[in-house]
């Protein structure tokens, strides 16, 4: 499967060129076109800084790169604590874990909806043969024919008899008769 970026993530590529600061976190910088956005960072006037369990890329091979091994969360912690940000950090946080939930519900429902829609027709299905079995099972008992009238039976199982000339049509008259009835 083929995805494509969105067109403004094409258009902002050259905006890397100006950075002042380049923040890489989390990743393996193994996917492209990502993981060539680290080499277009002006050489004398953008500081990268790498925030990551390992060593990646060429990061900290420049003089003004800083390497900041250890988990991504942690460290971010650490420097918004030393900056005065823990505050908006934590606030943060919060909302993104309330959109995290909220997209969790949301997609529990789904999920929800899906099975039950998925149990609906499985139950239908069964109806569905159970029904054709019921037909099935009268046209033999009732020795049904071309030839002769078929009876029929009707939901006060009385009989009665229809002007159905052939056993298709009697299949489809006993299972619309038995349409209401339990199982």
């Amino acid at each position: 499967m083929h995805l494509k970026l969105p067109d403004r993530f094409i258009h902002k590529i050259s905006d890397v060129r100006d950075a002042d600061l380049l923040l890489i976190m989390g990743t393996s910088l193994t996917v492209q076109p990502f993981s060539s956005l680290t080499g277009m960072a002006d050489r004398k006037s953008c500081r990268r800084v790498l925030i990551n369990l390992e060593h990646v890329g060429d990061l900290g091979g420049r003089p003004n790169d800083l390497v900041l091994l250890g988990d991504c969360d942690a460290t971010v912690r650490e420097l918004c604590v030393a900056l005065g940000w823990e505050r908006e950090l934590e606030t943060t946080w919060a909302e993104t874990a309330l959109k995290t939930k909220e997209k969790s519900e949301e997609e529990e429902a789904a999920e929800e909806v899906v099975a039950e829609t998925e149990k609906s027709h499985k139950e239908g299905e069964k109806l569905d043969q159970e029904v054709n079995k019921i037909a099935e099972t009268l046209e033999k008992r009732l020795d049904l024919s071309e030839c002769q009238t078929p009876p029929v039976l009707s939901k006060d199982t009385s009989p009665t008899t229809t002007t159905t000339a052939n056993a298709s049509s009697t299949t489809e008259q006993v299972a619309k008769e038995t349409e209401g009835w339990k199982l």
